[in-house]
């Protein structure tokens, strides 16, 4: 499958975990393997927008499993070896799979991609009856007093068009496409980048939106506009607050399975 996400993904695999400081926030992880492992039942489980595969490797060593996992940019899902993954280049919203034959899965950061309707609603397609899905997505929660700067940052950073949440959204889109919500929980992640490199991502973007975004960091220099958001800069580096709305999603007659 060749897409346009999948093209910049590509060119940017090479450079995406190294200036991306969540991927590698183990309690991020730790959570959403701890709520699989309450809820998913035995069988093949499934990563949506896998990138790296780390969260589907955390999960597997963790003796949930086996695991497929999808990424438009066979590059990213190719940026880490992952022995004992099954990766395919896919689409979110078109994953290759048949009606109810995954046990479970995971989506960490990627639904605002995918787009939340049609991607929860294909996840609903895919899942087995008692099956569960466990979201962790950024939502925009605790930034909304500056909701207006924070688009524009995130806009001129987005290498391809996303959509972003409040953790309200989510809950809603969840249900629409006829899941059960059996848990839903906020986590403040707390991140350190260098400006440069954030802002440029790694020399990928264009110096003009580079020092667009170099600029609009200079907001954080402000005590009390740090504190309202939690972005703040010191010197070159920023000091970034990111909220996680995690939410367990259950497919029907999750009763039947219990605990695993």
């Amino acid at each position: 499958m060749n897409t346009s996400a999948g093209n910049q993904f590509d060119r940017g695999a090479h450079w995406y975990r190294d200036s991306t400081p969540w991927v590698r926030d183990s309690e991020l992880t730790r959570l959403m393997v701890s709520a699989l492992a309450r809820h998913v039942p035995r069988g093949v489980c499934a990563d949506v927008g896998a990138g790296g595969c780390d969260v589907a490797r955390a999960a597997l060593d963790d003796g949930i499993g086996p695991w497929l996992c999808f990424d438009t940019s066979f590059a990213m899902l190719n940026s880490v070896a992952s022995p004992g993954l099954w990766r395919v280049q896919a689409e979110g919203v078109r994953l290759p799979l048949r009606r109810g034959s995954v046990a479970g899965g995971i989506c960490r950061s990627a639904l605002h991609y995918v787009g939340a309707r049609r991607g929860l609603a294909e996840w609903r397609r895919v899942l087995v009856d008692g099956g569960c899905l466990v979201l962790a997505q950024k939502v925009a929660d605790n930034v909304e007093p500056e909701i207006d700067w924070y688009l524009e940052v995130q806009r001129l950073r987005s290498v391809v068009p996303r959509e972003w949440y409040y953790g309200k959204d989510l809950l809603r889109y969840a249900q629409e496409a006829g899941m059960e919500v059996l848990g839903s929980t906020f986590y403040r992640g707390l991140y350190e980048a260098d400006v440069d490199t954030w802002a440029s991502r790694r020399g990928v973007l264009a110096p003009s939106v580079a020092s667009r975004l170099r600029k609009l960091t200079e907001r954080g220099f402000d005590p009390e506009f740090a504190d309202r958001i939690g972005f703040r800069r010191v010197d070159n580096s920023l000091r970034m607050q990111i909220t996680w709305h995690i939410l367990v999603c259950g497919a029907g007659r999750q009763a039947l399975w219990g605990d695993r």
